[in-house]
């Protein structure tokens, strides 16, 4: 029974241990889309002020047709 015991709180100790480095690169990664979003934002008030949109022509066929 004891090493039940003993085998049972390894595997947690081990499970808490990889929850920590999973929360630690789900936060990073957060962090990283955050810094995008800003970047991208950024970017697009920048083409905005260009007068650039997402589509150069919109009412022009592709060339392939």
């Amino acid at each position: 029974m004891e090493e039940r015991f003993n085998v049972l709180e390894t595997k947690v100790a081990y499970h808490d241990n990889d929850i920590a480095e999973l929360n630690t690169v789900i936060y990073r990664q957060q962090q990283a889309i955050d810094r995008l979003e800003k970047e991208l934002t950024r970017v697009s008030a920048q083409l905005r002020a260009l007068g650039i949109d997402g589509d150069p022509e919109p009412h022009q066929k592709p060339p392939h047709y």
